[in-house]
Protein backbone atom coordinates (compact mmCIF):
# COMPACT_ATOMS: atom_id res chain seq x y z
CA UNK A 1 0.00 0.00 0.00
CA UNK A 2 1.36 3.71 -1.23
CA UNK A 3 1.85 6.41 1.83
CA UNK A 4 -0.85 8.58 2.04
CA UNK A 5 1.21 11.29 0.79
CA UNK A 6 1.65 9.87 -2.53
CA UNK A 7 -1.53 9.01 -3.70
CA UNK A 8 -2.64 12.62 -5.18
CA UNK A 9 0.42 12.49 -7.51
CA UNK A 10 -0.25 8.34 -8.59
CA UNK A 11 -3.92 9.49 -8.96
CA UNK A 12 -2.74 13.05 -11.04
CA UNK A 13 -0.92 10.44 -13.31
CA UNK A 14 -3.33 7.76 -14.04
CA UNK A 15 -5.75 10.46 -14.63
CA UNK A 16 -3.20 11.97 -16.94
CA UNK A 17 -2.53 8.40 -18.50
CA UNK A 18 -6.50 8.14 -18.93
CA UNK A 19 -7.11 11.39 -20.45
CA UNK A 20 -3.92 10.51 -23.26
CA UNK A 21 -5.37 7.12 -23.49
CA UNK A 22 -9.30 8.76 -24.33
CA UNK A 23 -7.80 11.62 -26.48
CA UNK A 24 -5.44 9.20 -28.67
CA UNK A 25 -8.58 6.81 -29.05
CA UNK A 26 -10.99 9.49 -30.02
CA UNK A 27 -8.71 10.98 -32.72
CA UNK A 28 -7.92 7.52 -34.31
CA UNK A 29 -10.61 6.71 -37.27
CA UNK A 30 -13.04 4.07 -37.16
CA UNK A 31 -11.77 0.32 -38.93
CA UNK A 32 -12.36 0.54 -42.78
CA UNK A 33 -11.69 -2.96 -43.82
CA UNK A 34 -12.21 -1.69 -47.50
CA UNK A 35 -9.16 0.32 -47.50
CA UNK A 36 -7.10 -2.62 -45.97
CA UNK A 37 -8.27 -5.40 -48.85
CA UNK A 38 -7.05 -2.24 -51.19
CA UNK A 39 -3.51 -2.60 -49.96
CA UNK A 40 -3.58 -5.95 -49.41
CA UNK A 41 -4.52 -6.46 -53.19
CA UNK A 42 -1.78 -4.42 -53.59
CA UNK A 43 0.50 -5.99 -52.32
CA UNK A 44 -0.44 -9.29 -53.46
CA UNK A 45 -1.65 -10.51 -50.42
CA UNK A 46 -5.24 -11.99 -51.68
CA UNK A 47 -6.13 -14.55 -53.29
CA UNK A 48 -7.93 -14.92 -56.73
CA UNK A 49 -11.73 -15.42 -54.87
CA UNK A 50 -11.03 -12.53 -52.79
CA UNK A 51 -9.46 -10.00 -55.98
CA UNK A 52 -12.56 -11.26 -57.66
CA UNK A 53 -15.59 -10.11 -54.71
CA UNK A 54 -13.14 -6.84 -54.13
CA UNK A 55 -13.18 -5.52 -57.76
CA UNK A 56 -16.99 -5.61 -57.42
CA UNK A 57 -16.68 -3.15 -54.91
CA UNK A 58 -13.32 -1.11 -56.38
CA UNK A 59 -12.31 -1.15 -60.19
CA UNK A 60 -8.77 0.14 -58.99
CA UNK A 61 -6.93 -2.50 -57.71
CA UNK A 62 -7.67 -5.12 -60.56
CA UNK A 63 -7.30 -2.11 -63.06
CA UNK A 64 -3.74 -0.94 -62.03
CA UNK A 65 -2.31 -4.43 -60.43
CA UNK A 66 -0.27 -5.16 -63.92
CA UNK A 67 2.12 -2.87 -65.53
CA UNK A 68 -0.30 -2.12 -68.49
CA UNK A 69 -0.76 1.50 -67.08
CA UNK A 70 2.84 1.83 -66.15
CA UNK A 71 2.27 5.13 -64.63
CA UNK A 72 -0.72 3.90 -61.89
CA UNK A 73 0.88 1.15 -61.52
CA UNK A 74 4.13 2.36 -60.51
CA UNK A 75 1.96 4.55 -57.90
CA UNK A 76 0.27 1.30 -56.60
CA UNK A 77 4.01 -0.04 -55.72
CA UNK A 78 4.50 3.58 -53.78
CA UNK A 79 1.08 2.81 -51.58
CA UNK A 80 1.42 -0.47 -50.84
CA UNK A 81 5.21 -0.25 -50.05
CA UNK A 82 4.11 2.34 -47.05
CA UNK A 83 3.96 1.29 -43.44
CA UNK A 84 0.66 0.34 -42.06
CA UNK A 85 1.37 2.69 -39.30
CA UNK A 86 1.71 5.54 -41.99
CA UNK A 87 -1.33 3.91 -43.54
CA UNK A 88 -3.15 4.65 -40.59
CA UNK A 89 -1.73 8.07 -40.29
CA UNK A 90 -3.12 9.02 -43.97
CA UNK A 91 -6.49 7.44 -42.61
CA UNK A 92 -6.24 9.51 -39.31
CA UNK A 93 -4.88 13.08 -40.33
CA UNK A 94 -5.87 13.36 -44.10
CA UNK A 95 -2.99 13.20 -45.87
CA UNK A 96 0.40 12.84 -46.68
CA UNK A 97 3.25 14.82 -47.97
CA UNK A 98 6.79 15.24 -48.69
CA UNK A 99 9.40 16.30 -51.13
CA UNK A 100 10.17 13.68 -53.68
CA UNK A 101 13.91 13.74 -52.80
CA UNK A 102 12.95 12.88 -49.30
CA UNK A 103 12.38 8.91 -50.23
CA UNK A 104 14.56 6.52 -50.42
CA UNK A 105 15.93 5.44 -53.78
CA UNK A 106 13.50 2.20 -54.64
CA UNK A 107 10.30 5.34 -53.56
CA UNK A 108 11.96 7.58 -55.81
CA UNK A 109 12.20 5.38 -58.88
CA UNK A 110 8.40 4.60 -58.71
CA UNK A 111 7.75 8.57 -58.45
CA UNK A 112 10.20 9.49 -61.51
CA UNK A 113 8.73 6.20 -63.58
CA UNK A 114 5.30 7.43 -63.14
CA UNK A 115 5.99 11.46 -63.53
CA UNK A 116 7.68 10.50 -66.89
CA UNK A 117 4.54 8.85 -68.10
CA UNK A 118 2.44 11.99 -66.98
CA UNK A 119 4.26 13.99 -68.72
CA UNK A 120 4.25 12.39 -71.97
CA UNK A 121 0.56 12.84 -71.20
CA UNK A 122 1.29 16.56 -71.84
CA UNK A 123 1.21 17.46 -67.69
CA UNK A 124 3.75 19.28 -65.69
CA UNK A 125 7.10 19.17 -66.11
CA UNK A 126 7.42 17.66 -62.57
CA UNK A 127 11.14 18.50 -61.75
CA UNK A 128 11.85 15.50 -59.29
CA UNK A 129 15.69 16.61 -57.74
CA UNK A 130 17.73 19.99 -56.19
CA UNK A 131 15.61 22.30 -54.25
CA UNK A 132 12.88 22.68 -56.48
CA UNK A 133 11.50 19.00 -56.28
CA UNK A 134 8.41 18.72 -56.62
CA UNK A 135 6.20 17.32 -53.34
CA UNK A 136 4.12 14.48 -53.89
CA UNK A 137 1.75 12.56 -51.57
CA UNK A 138 -1.56 10.66 -50.55
CA UNK A 139 -5.20 13.05 -49.60
CA UNK A 140 -8.65 11.84 -48.60
CA UNK A 141 -10.95 13.23 -50.90
CA UNK A 142 -14.99 13.26 -50.05
CA UNK A 143 -17.19 12.90 -52.88
CA UNK A 144 -21.12 13.74 -52.29
CA UNK A 145 -23.08 10.83 -52.72
CA UNK A 146 -20.53 8.09 -52.34
CA UNK A 147 -19.95 5.54 -49.08
CA UNK A 148 -16.84 6.23 -47.94
CA UNK A 149 -13.66 7.97 -48.24
CA UNK A 150 -11.57 8.16 -51.53
CA UNK A 151 -7.74 8.06 -51.40
CA UNK A 152 -5.80 9.19 -53.99
CA UNK A 153 -2.07 9.86 -54.92
CA UNK A 154 -0.67 13.07 -56.27
CA UNK A 155 1.93 14.95 -57.71
CA UNK A 156 2.53 19.04 -57.84
CA UNK A 157 4.63 20.71 -59.14
CA UNK A 158 6.67 24.00 -57.77
CA UNK A 159 5.36 25.96 -60.39
CA UNK A 160 2.10 27.51 -59.15
CA UNK A 161 0.96 27.13 -62.71
CA UNK A 162 1.46 23.80 -63.14
CA UNK A 163 -2.20 21.65 -61.71
CA UNK A 164 -1.02 18.75 -59.92
CA UNK A 165 -2.01 15.19 -61.34
CA UNK A 166 -3.71 12.47 -58.91
CA UNK A 167 -4.71 9.11 -59.38
CA UNK A 168 -7.67 7.55 -57.33
CA UNK A 169 -6.32 4.39 -55.60
CA UNK A 170 -8.54 3.33 -52.72
CA UNK A 171 -12.96 3.48 -53.98
CA UNK A 172 -12.19 4.56 -57.21
CA UNK A 173 -15.69 5.24 -57.97
CA UNK A 174 -16.79 6.99 -60.81
CA UNK A 175 -13.85 7.69 -62.53
CA UNK A 176 -14.02 10.36 -64.85
CA UNK A 177 -17.20 11.96 -63.63
CA UNK A 178 -17.98 15.58 -62.89
CA UNK A 179 -17.99 14.79 -59.24
CA UNK A 180 -15.01 13.40 -59.09
CA UNK A 181 -13.38 15.96 -61.04
CA UNK A 182 -14.63 18.86 -59.22
CA UNK A 183 -14.07 17.37 -55.89
CA UNK A 184 -10.45 17.19 -56.12
CA UNK A 185 -10.06 20.46 -57.84
CA UNK A 186 -11.79 21.81 -54.63
CA UNK A 187 -10.09 19.47 -51.86
CA UNK A 188 -6.86 18.42 -53.46
CA UNK A 189 -5.48 21.98 -53.06
CA UNK A 190 -5.74 22.17 -49.44
CA UNK A 191 -3.87 19.26 -48.84
CA UNK A 192 -1.27 20.04 -50.76
CA UNK A 193 -0.42 23.22 -49.04
CA UNK A 194 0.17 21.58 -45.45
CA UNK A 195 2.91 21.08 -43.60
CA UNK A 196 4.99 18.65 -44.95
CA UNK A 197 5.17 14.79 -42.72
CA UNK A 198 7.90 13.55 -41.46
CA UNK A 199 9.97 11.04 -43.53
CA UNK A 200 9.87 7.49 -43.39
CA UNK A 201 13.15 5.75 -43.08
CA UNK A 202 14.21 3.16 -45.76
CA UNK A 203 14.35 0.12 -43.23
CA UNK A 204 10.59 0.96 -42.72
CA UNK A 205 9.04 1.15 -46.19
CA UNK A 206 7.84 -2.72 -47.13
CA UNK A 207 9.33 -4.53 -49.28
CA UNK A 208 7.16 -5.86 -51.91
CA UNK A 209 7.61 -8.96 -54.37
CA UNK A 210 9.27 -8.36 -57.83
CA UNK A 211 6.80 -7.80 -60.47
CA UNK A 212 6.70 -10.83 -62.76
CA UNK A 213 6.03 -9.25 -66.21
CA UNK A 214 3.50 -10.73 -68.56
CA UNK A 215 4.99 -11.89 -71.82
CA UNK A 216 2.90 -9.52 -74.78
CA UNK A 217 0.85 -11.94 -77.06
CA UNK A 218 1.90 -12.27 -80.84
CA UNK A 219 -0.51 -10.56 -82.87
CA UNK A 220 -2.56 -13.04 -84.52
CA UNK A 221 -1.15 -15.21 -87.70
CA UNK A 222 -1.50 -12.92 -90.80
CA UNK A 223 -2.08 -9.62 -89.21
CA UNK A 224 1.40 -7.50 -89.53
CA UNK A 225 -0.49 -4.51 -89.12
CA UNK A 226 -0.44 -3.61 -85.56
CA UNK A 227 -2.26 -0.14 -85.75
CA UNK A 228 -5.10 -1.41 -83.18
CA UNK A 229 -2.48 -2.28 -80.95
CA UNK A 230 -0.17 0.71 -81.56
CA UNK A 231 -3.47 2.86 -81.29
CA UNK A 232 -3.99 0.98 -77.93
CA UNK A 233 -0.68 1.96 -76.89
CA UNK A 234 -0.97 5.68 -77.24
CA UNK A 235 -4.14 5.97 -75.25
CA UNK A 236 -2.23 4.22 -72.47
CA UNK A 237 0.84 6.41 -72.72
CA UNK A 238 2.78 3.40 -73.64
CA UNK A 239 4.93 4.33 -76.68
CA UNK A 240 8.15 6.47 -76.62
CA UNK A 241 7.68 9.97 -76.64
CA UNK A 242 8.55 10.67 -79.97
CA UNK A 243 6.32 8.06 -81.29
CA UNK A 244 3.60 9.78 -79.41
CA UNK A 245 4.04 13.53 -80.18
CA UNK A 246 4.73 11.85 -84.14
CA UNK A 247 1.23 10.58 -84.00
CA UNK A 248 -0.39 13.70 -82.08
CA UNK A 249 1.30 16.23 -84.72
CA UNK A 250 -0.32 14.02 -87.79
CA UNK A 251 -3.66 13.70 -86.40
CA UNK A 252 -5.29 16.53 -84.81
CA UNK A 253 -8.45 14.95 -83.64
CA UNK A 254 -6.58 12.50 -81.43
CA UNK A 255 -4.80 15.13 -79.99
CA UNK A 256 -7.73 16.91 -78.65
CA UNK A 257 -9.32 13.85 -77.67
CA UNK A 258 -6.14 12.77 -75.35
CA UNK A 259 -6.21 16.63 -74.24
CA UNK A 260 -9.80 16.92 -73.46
CA UNK A 261 -11.04 17.48 -69.65
CA UNK A 262 -14.65 16.87 -70.82
CA UNK A 263 -15.99 14.33 -68.11
CA UNK A 264 -17.88 12.85 -71.37
CA UNK A 265 -14.17 12.68 -73.54
CA UNK A 266 -12.43 11.28 -70.22
CA UNK A 267 -14.69 8.55 -69.25
CA UNK A 268 -14.53 7.51 -73.37
CA UNK A 269 -10.76 6.95 -73.12
CA UNK A 270 -10.99 5.61 -69.78
CA UNK A 271 -13.31 3.10 -71.49
CA UNK A 272 -10.44 2.61 -74.37
CA UNK A 273 -7.30 2.27 -71.83
CA UNK A 274 -9.18 -0.53 -70.02
CA UNK A 275 -10.39 -2.72 -73.07
CA UNK A 276 -8.54 -5.82 -72.20
CA UNK A 277 -6.71 -8.50 -74.51
CA UNK A 278 -9.40 -10.57 -75.78
CA UNK A 279 -11.01 -6.89 -76.73
CA UNK A 280 -7.74 -6.29 -79.33
CA UNK A 281 -7.60 -9.28 -80.32
CA UNK A 282 -11.13 -8.81 -81.62
CA UNK A 283 -10.41 -5.83 -83.36
CA UNK A 284 -7.59 -7.51 -84.97
CA UNK A 285 -9.15 -10.27 -85.84
CA UNK A 286 -12.42 -9.35 -86.65
CA UNK A 287 -12.70 -5.62 -86.68
CA UNK A 288 -14.95 -5.03 -84.07
CA UNK A 289 -15.66 -5.57 -80.02
CA UNK A 290 -19.35 -5.38 -78.81
CA UNK A 291 -20.85 -5.56 -75.24
CA UNK A 292 -24.33 -5.04 -74.21
CA UNK A 293 -24.50 -3.24 -71.09
CA UNK A 294 -25.41 -6.46 -68.96
CA UNK A 295 -21.49 -7.70 -70.27
CA UNK A 296 -19.60 -4.79 -68.50
CA UNK A 297 -18.77 -4.24 -65.75
CA UNK A 298 -20.26 -1.47 -63.18
CA UNK A 299 -17.43 0.87 -63.42
CA UNK A 300 -16.64 0.32 -66.78
CA UNK A 301 -20.60 1.44 -67.49
CA UNK A 302 -19.89 4.31 -65.02
CA UNK A 303 -16.89 5.52 -67.17
CA UNK A 304 -19.48 5.56 -70.13
CA UNK A 305 -22.46 7.67 -68.21
CA UNK A 306 -21.40 11.08 -69.11
CA UNK A 307 -20.98 10.56 -72.87
CA UNK A 308 -24.29 8.89 -73.13
CA UNK A 309 -25.92 11.44 -71.07
CA UNK A 310 -24.51 14.18 -73.32
CA UNK A 311 -25.28 11.83 -76.73
CA UNK A 312 -29.57 12.05 -74.60
CA UNK A 313 -29.00 15.92 -74.54
CA UNK A 314 -28.48 16.05 -78.06
CA UNK A 315 -31.41 13.49 -79.08
CA UNK A 316 -33.90 15.86 -76.74
CA UNK A 317 -32.32 19.20 -78.56
CA UNK A 318 -33.19 17.44 -82.30
CA UNK A 319 -36.65 16.59 -80.86
CA UNK A 320 -36.27 13.07 -80.00
CA UNK A 321 -37.28 12.60 -76.43
CA UNK A 322 -38.92 9.38 -76.61
CA UNK A 323 -35.16 7.94 -77.07
CA UNK A 324 -32.49 7.33 -75.05
CA UNK A 325 -29.51 5.57 -74.36
CA UNK A 326 -28.40 4.30 -70.97
CA UNK A 327 -25.75 2.41 -68.82
CA UNK A 328 -27.74 0.39 -66.97
CA UNK A 329 -27.84 -3.28 -68.22
CA UNK A 330 -30.96 -4.96 -70.08
CA UNK A 331 -32.39 -1.73 -71.32
CA UNK A 332 -31.15 -2.13 -74.61
CA UNK A 333 -28.81 -0.13 -75.55
CA UNK A 334 -25.44 -2.12 -76.98
CA UNK A 335 -21.97 -0.56 -77.64
CA UNK A 336 -19.07 -1.29 -79.66
CA UNK A 337 -15.99 -0.10 -81.11
CA UNK A 338 -15.12 -1.07 -84.64
CA UNK A 339 -12.50 -0.56 -86.95
CA UNK A 340 -13.47 1.34 -89.97
CA UNK A 341 -11.68 1.38 -93.48
CA UNK A 342 -12.40 4.41 -95.57
CA UNK A 343 -11.60 4.18 -99.03
CA UNK A 344 -8.19 6.13 -99.78
CA UNK A 345 -7.07 6.36 -96.37
CA UNK A 346 -3.79 4.69 -95.67
CA UNK A 347 -4.77 4.48 -91.92
CA UNK A 348 -8.32 3.27 -90.64
CA UNK A 349 -10.33 4.67 -88.22
CA UNK A 350 -11.26 3.44 -84.96
CA UNK A 351 -14.70 4.16 -84.03
CA UNK A 352 -16.72 4.06 -80.69
CA UNK A 353 -20.63 3.55 -81.41
CA UNK A 354 -23.57 2.49 -79.10
CA UNK A 355 -26.88 1.76 -80.42
CA UNK A 356 -30.37 1.98 -78.43
CA UNK A 357 -34.13 1.59 -78.95
CA UNK A 358 -35.75 4.12 -80.35
CA UNK A 359 -32.74 6.11 -81.52
CA UNK A 360 -32.70 5.37 -85.32
CA UNK A 361 -29.29 4.28 -86.36
CA UNK A 362 -26.09 3.57 -84.62
CA UNK A 363 -24.13 6.94 -83.06
CA UNK A 364 -20.60 7.29 -83.47
CA UNK A 365 -17.80 8.85 -82.27
CA UNK A 366 -13.94 8.66 -84.28
CA UNK A 367 -10.99 7.74 -81.84
CA UNK A 368 -8.46 9.00 -84.37
CA UNK A 369 -7.96 10.23 -88.12
CA UNK A 370 -8.97 13.48 -88.37
CA UNK A 371 -7.97 13.41 -92.46
CA UNK A 372 -10.62 10.58 -92.59
CA UNK A 373 -13.15 12.13 -91.25
CA UNK A 374 -12.77 14.85 -94.33
CA UNK A 375 -13.18 11.79 -96.71
CA UNK A 376 -16.61 11.84 -98.56
CA UNK A 377 -16.57 8.30 -98.31
CA UNK A 378 -16.55 8.52 -94.38
CA UNK A 379 -20.26 8.84 -93.40
CA UNK A 380 -21.29 6.28 -95.70
CA UNK A 381 -18.73 3.67 -95.14
CA UNK A 382 -19.75 3.85 -91.35
CA UNK A 383 -23.59 3.49 -92.22
CA UNK A 384 -22.49 0.16 -94.18
CA UNK A 385 -20.29 -1.03 -91.52
CA UNK A 386 -21.74 0.13 -88.70
CA UNK A 387 -24.78 -0.89 -89.68
CA UNK A 388 -24.10 -4.84 -89.40
CA UNK A 389 -23.50 -4.36 -85.46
Amino acid sequence: MYPARRLPLLSLLLLTLLWIATRDAAAAPPPDTHFDRVVKAYRRELNAEERLRLEEEDPAPTLYADARLPAEHDLTRLFASLPDAIHLRLRTEGYLKWKVTALPPAQQACLRAAAKQWEARGYGPFPLSGNRASHTGFARIRIPGLPGEVYSWWLAAPDKDARPVWVTLVRALGLGTQEQEEAHRLQLPVWIAQPETAPIGAQEWRTLPPVVEVPREAAPEGMEDTFVRDLLRLYRSELRREVRQKWLAEDPLLARRLESRDPADVGLNQFVVRLADRDRRSLETHGRAVWRMDQLPRERRKLLAPLLARLNRELAANGQTGARFSAEPFEGTTVGISRVEVPGEPRPVLTWWARAPGVPGPTWISLNNQHAIKNPAYYRVHLEQLGEG
